[in-house]
């Protein structure tokens, strides 16, 4: 003869999945913990990254901003350069003038009167210096622009 198991209750049911649940439910509540701490580090690491990217972002905008204002110096100090070209050009071709009109005189008409020298063309000292707002300088005169070493040595 068989025996018979134990009758299951209501009761004993109720112990038994109890039991269970003990069982499963530790296992779960570490790894529901684990992963809220997996979830914290991972919204610590967007949190760094996103202060990095913003970062970066702020880093190249102000190099671009410096390459805009390079730029811009390089072609004001291009328009200075030139407008000296211009100016020591001109000197000279009154120079070499002047000179030729001197040494006309000295080699042959010395019983006339001395001849006239033409003046050299110079601007006035206000009107080598950038203008108040900075933007270049002062458009009164033309694109003559000195050299930074004429600002300090005039």
């Amino acid at each position: 003869m068989a025996t018979n198991p134990k009758p299951r209750t209501k009761r004993t049911v109720e112990k038994g999945n109890e039991e269970h649940i003990a069982i499963v439910r530790g296992p779960l509540i570490a790894q529901i913990e684990a992963l809220q701490d997996t979830n914290e580090k991972l919204g610590q690491l967007v949190t760094a990254h996103e202060l990095r990217e913003n970062e970066l972002e702020r880093r190249a905008e102000r190099a671009e901003a410096a390459l805009k204002q390079a730029d811009r110096d390089a072609k004001a100090y291009a328009e200075m350069a030139i407008g000296e070209a211009n100016d020591l050009r001109s000197r000279l071709m009154t120079s070499e003038m002047n000179y030729a009109k001197l040494r006309g005189y000295l080699e042959g008409k010395r019983d006339s009167e001395p001849p006239r020298m033409v003046p050299e063309q110079r601007e006035p000292f206000h009107a080598q210096l950038p203008d108040a707002s900075g933007a270049g300088f002062g458009s009164a005169y033309g694109n003559y622009a000195p050299s930074p070493k004429q600002w300090f040595h005039r």
